[in-house]
């Protein structure tokens, strides 16, 4: 199997910085032109996937549909991580993503728990098909961690995922990242 993993393309929400937007954050035209940016990055197995699968949320499903014109399958195991109390709040640039590995946020779920639903999503894909996946930043960072190192995750987020930033594999190895930025090790 091959698999693309690609972050939604910048949308209103990204602008305000906040934690998570909500479903109905749509793109911006800068993310729009940035979705045709990346397009040209793809190898033709991506250009024609065998399934688009995304996130239920307006700027993952805009991106999909962009990206390849047609609408994608939609699954909650990749959405992106419930902020809890912090959803719709100014991101804090001092904030700590380790306080929340296994501790959820308050009213939502902790790191692990974005871990867990995201790899077991992977698990479950036909292993025949080549597939493209549209989420978001912690699922992304999630299963990039799941590559790298397949168990409990220990420290996070080990990258920097841009909008529009995508890895792929083949046969479960990453054979390619754009657009991702290692920003600590464990």
């Amino acid at each position: 199997m091959s698999a693309l993993f690609i972050r939604h393309a910048e949308c209103e929400g990204n602008l305000n910085n906040k934690y998570d937007p909500g479903f109905s954050s749509t793109l911006t035209s800068n993310g729009i032109s940035a979705i045709l940016d990346t397009k040209k990055l793809l190898t033709p197995e991506f250009l024609n996937p065998d399934i688009v699968y995304s996130s239920p949320t307006a700027r993952t499903i805009e991106t999909s549909v962009i990206l390849f014109n047609f609408n994608p399958l939609l699954s909650n195991e990749i959405i992106e991580c419930n902020y809890g109390e912090l959803k719709n709040m100014e991101k804090d640039k001092n904030f700590n993503w380790n306080n929340f590995i296994n501790k959820p946020f308050p009213k939502g779920e902790s790191v692990q728990d974005v871990y867990k639903r995201s790899t077991a999503f992977f698990k479950s894909l036909d292993q025949s098909k080549n597939i493209v996946v549209v989420t978001h930043g912690v699922v992304i960072a999630s299963l990039l961690n799941f590559f790298n190192t397949p168990t409990i995750v220990n420290s996070f987020p080990n990258y920097l995922i841009d909008n529009c930033g995508f890895f792929i594999t083949k046969n479960q190895k990453i054979i390619k990242m754009e657009k991702i930025n290692l920003i600590n090790s464990n």
